[in-house]
């Protein structure tokens, strides 16, 4: 029975080429595209699981504004965590790192 299904499925499939073509393409492009953008937010979501109090840790970003183009600018200066201490009551502590 199953062996006859098969038989049926693929004489569908080669009997309309282009349309099997496309119906196929389309659904590997589907899966591979969900694919990424699992992986792309599980990689995303990963960062600083490992400390503790894990969901009390944010990052600053800037936002540049230029006409047409918007930059996020990851980099502070050396001085805005403690600013941002004085300022802003309940935050236990601030620092600044560079990357290279």
């Amino acid at each position: 029975m199953f062996k006859n299904y098969l038989k049926t499925a693929w004489r569908a499939l080669w009997k309309r080429k282009i349309f099997s073509a496309i119906n196929v393409l389309g659904l590997a492009i589907g899966i591979s595209a969900s694919l990424v953008i699992y992986l792309i937010a599980s990689y995303n979501l990963s960062f600083d699981k490992f400390e503790k109090d894990n969901d009390r840790i944010y990052r600053l970003v800037w936002t540049l504004v230029s006409p047409g183009e918007k930059y996020y600018i990851t980099g502070i200066t050396y001085i805005l965590p403690l600013a941002i201490k004085k300022e802003i009551t309940g935050l236990d502590c601030g620092c600044s790192f560079q990357h290279i």
